[in-house]
């Protein structure tokens, strides 16, 4: 805010509730505060209107805090506006890892051998680097900060287990994509057997049929 602009504003605010010159020495007080808090001269307008719309104020330190109290508070509302509008815009963006859920599946590392993920292809979940997953990490910290303080006092409460973190997961096993990407090849050679298997069925009949023509052939 420029001296100009803060002056066009003292003045304005000083003629808007009939304020003399020792009030315009005392408003430049005030400046202080308002730079501190990065408050711009549009700021300082709105809420001197909305202040002369709204109950008067008797005293001078009431202009003040009011008008801390008003341009806070809008800021404030504009940054929870800006959050619940980032909140739908990821919600309406689906994860390619999580696929919206926050958690991740991937390869269990107790099921890990020489690098390979081995079959029957255990799973563990971590929280995803994706915005849903980082909600997960802090509602899994916060619930887990309750229920400590919680078994302080109550010995037999259990404390959740913590969420681990993505970054975490990959100190561990760095190579889960291959992994995951081999198991997915792996069960498709399975379908593609299991499909060539049923077209035999289908083209030569049960296998009690089969062993009659034998037995006869026989």
């Amino acid at each position: 805010m420029t001296d100009q602009e803060f002056a066009k504003w003292k003045l304005d605010h000083a003629t808007l509730f009939r304020w003399g010159d020792t009030d315009l020495a005392m408003i430049d007080m005030w400046r202080s505060a308002f730079e501190t808090r990065g408050y711009s001269a549009e700021e300082l307008g709105d809420a001197s209107l909305y202040l002369a719309q709204t109950a008067a104020r008797t005293w001078r330190a009431e202009h003040l805090q009011f008008i801390l109290d008003r341009v806070s508070g809008r800021r404030l509302a504009r940054l929870q506006m800006q959050r619940d509008e980032e909140e739908r815009r990821h919600e309406e963006e689906e994860c390619q890892v999580c696929r919206g859920s926050g958690i991740a599946n991937v390869p269990h590392p107790h099921n890990i051998h020489d690098g390979e993920w081995v079959y029957p292809w255990y799973e563990c979940g971590v929280a995803c680097y994706c915005f849903r997953g980082q909600r997960v990490l802090e509602n899994n910290r916060a619930t887990r900060d309750r229920a400590k303080e919680k078994a302080q006092r109550h010995p037999d409460i259990l404390v959740p287990r913590e969420v681990w973190t993505f970054a975490f997961y990959e100190l561990r096993n760095p190579d889960w994509q291959r992994q995951v990407s081999e198991k997915k090849s792996k069960q498709k050679t399975e379908r593609e057997a299991m499909a060539a298997t049923r077209q035999q069925d289908k083209r030569l009949g049960p296998l009690a049929k089969l062993m009659k023509l034998i037995g006869r052939e026989s």
